[in-house]
């Protein structure tokens, strides 16, 4: 038996205990209950300015992120609608069946130097990864990734000029949304991936436009295998390579043998 550590125990069941009751929510979106960013003890400079921008632009992105396909609720604001006990009787309700826990587990800003005839060569490197974990209410682990960003900037700089002090600031804004990015599809894939809706010979039709897919990804298929009281079974039936997509759809061509794909089968990306 898997255990858990004792924060993601009490957030489990403080949410668990109140499973019958409903949360609100303005459209049909399902509803996603978003810890707050967590940080492991061992990261260096953590109360830098630049990593309290890295941070900062990092919920704020994850959250704009996560709501294109979900209702976002903290723990704060589930705490304040169980203590409300009523709601609008015109306002639309949807439960919440997950938990998303998203910890940084190392964050390095650095630069290094290179002397040549030219002047000096400058290079700013930052990297930043971490762990995203989806509970289901009753605490067990529904899905677990990573993500890691590291991008780096050069910069020449001659002698006698003064040095740019801001050299390399890009960074620290390209950094956490493109990590945002990251976590926000992988948690699409997990809790609703994108499915067939339609196969026209080897051309296939998905429900995921332009921001989620991208043209040359390469996605396996399952068809999925209901069972009663159970997660459903997913067999893998082929494989798609997308080759358009629009803002609403993508269209891929079938790669290889097909063993089954057929409108309601979900995709996911490669492990």
């Amino acid at each position: 038996m898997k255990l858990f550590s004792n924060k993601k125990v009490a957030i489990a069941i403080a949410v668990a205990l109140f499973t019958p009751m409903l949360l609100w929510a303005q459209t049909e979106k399902e509803t996603l209950v978003v810890d707050e960013i967590t940080l492991n003890k061992g990261i260096e400079a953590g109360n830098s300015p630049e990593f309290i921008q890295v941070l900062g632009t990092l919920k704020g992105e994850l959250k704009t992120g996560l709501q294109k396909k979900f209702n976002i609720l903290s723990r704060d604001q589930l705490k304040a609608l169980l203590e409300e006990q009523s709601v609008s009787g015109e306002t639309k309700l949807t439960a919440a069946k997950y938990i998303l826990v998203t910890t940084i587990t190392g964050f390095k800003d650095g630069s290094t130097n290179n002397q040549g005839e030219a002047g000096v060569a400058f290079t700013r490197t930052i990297r930043l990864f971490g762990t995203v974990e989806i509970l289901k209410l009753n605490g067990e682990t529904f899905a677990n990734t990573s993500f890691s960003v590291n991008k780096h900037m050069g910069k020449m700089e001659i002698a006698g000029v003064a040095r740019d002090e801001k050299f390399g600031e890009e960074l620290v804004e390209q950094v956490p949304i493109e990590a945002a990015s990251q976590i926000a599809i992988s948690v699409f894939y997990s809790i609703c991936p994108p499915k067939v809706t339609d196969v026209t010979g080897k051309q296939v039709t998905i429900d995921w436009g332009d921001g989620f897919i991208a043209k040359g990804d390469k996605l396996d298929v399952f068809a999925l295998k209901i069972k009663e009281n159970a997660d459903p079974i997913e067999i893998p039936v082929g494989s798609v390579e997308i080759n358009r997509v629009t803002p609403k759809n993508s269209y891929g061509l079938i790669v290889g043998e097909n063993l089954g794909i057929a409108e309601g089968c979900v995709l996911r990306k490669p492990q």
